[in-house]
């Protein structure tokens, strides 16, 4: 019970302060001179890298990793007796909530899994609505391209016979996926007034403690590649930024994300209707 109450307490911040910070705007550093020197670049490409890393940490932490734990907690509250004390395909224990199982979960699909989904959101941020909007159709894009096809509305699984009501499993996971998208805006565009470019002044230190994070994710590899294409590369990447985020550029890409979105949306269509009717 004691986790289900801190889970709640960390949920209901989270969420707080995602609709605090909804209406604030992502202030970058200027960009440097693409062809000035390379360790100018280096910083203002580790500023990027850390708002990523925090902005994963935090958002993917507090409402993918907890609030997807409450959303488990509470489809399988309302699973019925005969659903407690059964496996899941996860080999969790429904209607058992641990310390250990928590804390495993927050780390899987909060911490790595919101890394990934994180690192979607700041490639596709620009082509997307400014504030909380963008946030929202992002999350709500996530959903029907990744929900139904990993999870967690994926059609064929098990579990959405063991717990429910099917109408309660989609209503929570949608209202989770919106929610992590909305986080994503806030939270990035609150943390880039706080996070500093790397230099002396003493909140630079926050560098040392996440950098030693980097190692145990794939975002470590991305850092290091994207990094050598900035630092060497500045005059190329300056000209691919400057034809995508042009007129042509952003109507391009745009269409090119709706018509991603669209495409999966037969699939979404199929896998919500295969949740119909299961559940207890």
């Amino acid at each position: 019970m004691a986790v289900v109450i801190v889970c709640g307490v960390l949920f209901a911040l989270a969420l707080l302060a995602a609709f605090v910070w909804r209406n604030e705007e992502l202030i970058a550093p200027p960009a440097p001179d693409p062809d000035g020197p390379r360790l100018d670049r280096l910083r203002h490409h580790l500023w990027w890298m850390q708002l990523v890393l925090v902005t994963a940490l935090l958002a993917g932490t507090l409402v993918m990793g907890v609030g997807g734990r409450l959303a488990m907690r509470l489809l399988g509250a309302t699973g019925g007796d005969a659903a407690q004390g059964r496996l899941t395909e996860a080999d969790q224990v429904v209607g058992r909530i641990t310390v250990g199982g928590t804390i495993g979960f927050v780390f899987f699909i909060g911490v790595l899994s919101g890394l990934v989904t994180t690192i979607f959101w700041f490639a596709t941020r620009r082509f997307l609505p400014a504030g909380w909007t963008g946030g929202l159709l992002f999350g709500a894009a996530l959903l029907v391209v990744l929900g139904t096809r990993i999870d967690p509305l994926r059609a064929g699984n098990e579990d959405f016979d063991l717990v429910g009501p099917w109408w309660l499993s989609i209503v929570t996971f949608t209202a989770l996926a919106l929610a992590f998208g909305i986080a994503l805006s806030s939270y990035s565009a609150r943390i880039s007034r706080w996070l500093p470019v790397l230099g002396r002044d003493r909140r630079s230190l926050s560098y040392v403690a996440l950098l030693a994070l980097v190692p145990l994710f794939p975002f470590g590899i991305l850092a290091v590649v994207t990094g050598l294409l900035y630092v060497f590369g500045g005059p190329l990447l300056a000209r691919v930024r400057s034809a995508l985020t042009g007129p042509t550029g952003l109507r391009t890409t745009r269409l090119a994300i709706g018509f991603l979105v669209a495409a999966a949306t037969p699939g979404f269509l199929l896998a919500i209707g295969d949740l119909v009717g299961r559940g207890p």
